[in-house]
């Protein structure tokens, strides 16, 4: 009978599927209005002039900024689009994703209760210095 009997694992895949459903559907409602009100709001020229160039400074500054305002995996690709409609370079966006996918928030708290200061600083560094490698490499190719 353990084999026929499909009704709680239906209940738990039902259950899971809405509660995936849930966590995913506040994350992307939030990336679109964030991407949204960016869009709208910020003047493009002030987003191109700070992250816009080609040069190292605007991955620099897409790395630093990413750390700390990444928000998720889900959250992070609208987010990015609008960045990029508002003259983001394609290396900046390249630093500022990878470096807020090792180095936000939730994360960095995550590392800091099991590691010690100094390979906590050891592990931004190379978060940091991996993202600003990757976009000055993506900008250059892209």
């Amino acid at each position: 009978m353990g084999l026929l009997d499909r009704g709680p694992r239906r209940t738990l895949f039902a259950e899971t599927a809405w509660s995936n459903l849930v966590f995913l559907g506040k994350w992307l409602a939030l990336a679109y209005v964030l991407q949204t009100l960016l869009i709208r709001y910020i003047p493009a020229d002030l987003i191109a002039g700070i992250v816009g160039g080609d040069g190292i400074g605007s991955i620099l500054l897409a790395a630093l900024v990413g750390a700390p305002a990444y928000l998720n995996g889900y959250a992070a690709v609208p987010l990015i689009d609008g960045l990029l409609q508002q003259g983001m370079s394609q290396g900046a966006a390249m630093a500022f994703v990878i470096a807020g996918g090792v180095s936000c928030i939730p994360a960095a708290v995550a590392v800091w209760a099991l590691v010690k200061p100094r390979v906590f600083a050891a592990y931004l560094g190379l978060a940091l210095t991996g993202a600003i490698l990757a976009g000055i490499v993506w900008g250059a190719f892209a």
